[in-house]
């Protein structure tokens, strides 16, 4: 038995069940909403910076043009003071260097040399990035530059020529090397991002999925929290998201800043995803338990003014209630005969309202005095009488015909007590007159049956008289306990009982019995001991009865089932069978006294088996049910469990 609940178990696991599955999905969402979140901000950071329009260096001259209008200005400066020495120091220690071209022709300066005015690019370096900028800067005057003419009223470019290999370290080093990482990294977080979204929409669907699913319990679970009105519960989650979208709105102007203010922006939406999630996993429990519109205010406040409005109405008597709806209609009415009808037909809607009046109010004290007496039979108030001295036609018919039915069910009760009063005085007085003679009966029959006799015969006779002695001693013992059971004179004291304690010694007590006619008996009996509150003797004596019966009359070579089962606060004890006759009487007549399965009677029994057993089942507050179906019998005691 244990085998095969550990293999149910097994079958109904499943990981749409499984807490550690959830645990798993919990974390897999919240990872992936982070990462979700992080990457989408950089992948708009990357969109919003052209990244997957322009190149590295694109992006890196774009950047870094100011830094180097800035030392072509410094330069044209100390050449128009005539300071080259200073104008070569701002290239010192930088990872690019300068040169003054004519703009004539600037693209030649390489073959011609005339076109180089000045500069400090020596060709040590192979350029990576070359970077014009016009020199159109004011000076005062002309001046000279390694005996070349400058006139500031004419054009001239400034030529950056950029190391890439950058062997110095300066902004522009760090610059490029943070465009060149990032421009690496823009395809990365596009794989990230549809990664991310993937595993984030795979866990939301199967956190929704799971929620109310176990495998330690069959159907949809409630949570602690299916209890708490649905509005309560949503203002709850509310607070909480408003004060964490609070936090992302403050963060959402400055997330490019830098790269923390990304970190705890998305820490904060995927705190926000992760609480919404809880919000609507808890939803999904609501709706898959069903009605879940009956756990909201809303749906208290309407029960409630529905209920107070059927209060109020159902607290006036049947006469004020017609007087409201009779007034009701006549001002609906007045007001249609207003809008359609003039001057006579007012006043003659006013004389037919009151006529109509008297009348209807009279038909309500009619029927008011009706509803009272059905309602006194209802309560088995037989001895009210409905006063049908004002009513007239039908309606005084029908108080007459309440009369009739309070007055026969009286008397029909009376007749049922005392027959029950008298059968079982009968009963009991005869069986007690009974018992003494029956008593002598059975000891002389004892004594002649113990003494030597030659005459095989009288032996015989005497066994025959013994047994059948004994056989009436058994009826009227039983027919004394059977008239205290259903009268209740028994005394029954409850007490905590096993119940597989007292059924294994009954057992025990008719297992040579059921060895005899060939009986399978298979026993079901849960590990753990279940307990009710009964009187142990009287328990004994119904397990007696039923085991008897079953013996009597159980097919030879069949299976017999007694089965012990627990069915939430309640214990039942099963019997089951198969009749060895053909079970042509219902149920609720096998229960009655006297009555048997065997109606040709060729087996011992008196019918009485079965009345007691379920006598004293009621006794102590238990419950006796009989089911047939064709040949089988089945018997089942209910009883509170402890």
């Amino acid at each position: 038995m244990e085998g095969n609940m550990e293999s149910n178990m097994k079958k109904k696991r499943s990981v749409i069940g499984s807490f550690i599955a959830k645990i798993i999905a919990f974390f897999l969402f919240t990872i992936s909403a982070f990462g979700t979140v992080f990457c989408g901000l950089a992948v708009m950071y990357f969109i919003d910076e052209d990244y997957y329009t322009q190149s590295v260096s694109e992006l890196f001259l774009e950047e870094s043009s100011d830094i180097l209008l800035d030392a072509a200005r410094q330069v044209w400066d100390y050449l128009a003071e005539g300071e080259e020495s200073y104008a070569e120091a701002v290239c010192e220690g930088k990872n690019f260097d300068i040169a003054l071209l004519d703009e004539l022709s600037p693209n030649a300066f390489v073959e011609d040399d005339r076109n180089i005015i000045w500069t400090t690019y020596d060709g040590s370096y192979e350029a990576g990035l070359i970077y014009d900028i016009s020199a159109g800067f004011s000076a005062d005057r002309k001046f000279t530059v390694n005996r070349f003419q400058v006139d500031p009223a004419r054009s001239y470019v400034f030529r950056i020529y950029i190391d890439t290999s950058f062997p110095k370290t300066d902004v522009l080093s760090i610059l490029y090397k943070n465009y060149a990482f990032s421009d690496k990294l823009k395809f990365h977080m596009l794989w990230m991002l549809g990664i991310s979204v993937i595993v984030l929409l795979n866990s939301f669907l199967f956190l929704m999925c799971s929620s109310g699913r176990s495998n330690y319990s069959e159907g949809i679970q409630p949570t602690v929290f299916t209890n708490i009105p649905l509005e309560i519960y949503s203002a709850g989650y509310g607070v909480i998201a408003m004060f964490l979208l609070g936090l992302l709105s403050n963060f959402f102007y400055s997330i490019y800043d830098s790269q923390l203010y990304m970190i705890v922006f998305s820490v904060v939406a995927a705190a926000l995803a992760l609480w919404c999630t809880f919000f609507l996993r808890e939803l999904a429990v609501r709706v898959r338990l069903g009605q879940w519109w009956r756990n909201t205010v809303v749906f208290y406040v309407l029960r409630l003014l529905w209920k107070g409005i059927g209060a109020i109405f159902n607290s006036f008597p049947l006469l004020l209630n017609t007087l409201i709806c009779f007034f009701g209609i006549c001002i609906l009415e007045f007001f249609g005969v207003c809008l359609f009808v003039r001057n006579i037909g007012v006043i003659l809607w006013m004389l037919e309202k009151m006529i109509l009046f008297p009348i209807v109010i009279y038909i309500a004290l009619m029927c008011k005095r009706l509803l009272q007496g059905s309602q006194a039979l209802a309560q088995g108030r037989q001895d009210e009488i409905v006063d049908t001295r004002y009513m007239f036609g039908e309606f005084k018919e029908c108080g007459e015909n309440l009369n009739s039915i309070g007055k026969g069910i009286a008397k029909a009760v009376a007749e049922r007590m005392k027959s029950e009063h008298l059968k079982t005085e009968l009963i009991t007085n005869v069986s007690h007159d009974l018992k003494t003679p029956l008593t002598s009966i059975i000891n002389y029959a004892n004594l002649i049956a113990e003494e030597p006799v030659e005459n095989n015969k009288i032996t015989e006779y005497s066994e025959v008289l013994v047994r059948q002695s004994g056989r009436l001693k058994k009826l009227l013992e039983d027919l004394v306990e059977a008239s205290k059971a259903t009268t209740g004179n028994l005394e029954v004291d409850l007490q905590p009982c096993e119940v597989g304690v007292i059924l294994s010694q009954a057992l025990g007590e008719y297992q040579q019995r059921m060895e005899e006619k060939q009986l399978e008996l298979i026993v079901t009996q849960p590990e753990e001991a279940m307990s009710i509150l009964a009187d142990g003797r009287h328990l004994w004596r119904i397990f007696d009865n039923l085991l008897n019966n079953i013996c009597k009359y159980a097919r030879e070579d069949s299976r017999v089932y007694l089965s012990v089962e627990e069915s939430g606060s309640m214990v039942n004890i099963i019997f089951r069978n198969m009749s060895k006759y053909a079970l042509n009487i219902s149920a609720e007549e096998l229960q009655e006294r006297f009555v048997r399965g065997d109606r040709s009677r060729h087996m011992e029994g008196n019918g009485l088996g079965l009345s007691i057993a379920r006598s004293l089942t009621e006794l102590q507050n238990g419950r006796m049910d009989i089911v047939t179906d064709g040949d089988l019998f089945k018997v089942s005691l209910c009883f509170s469990k402890i």
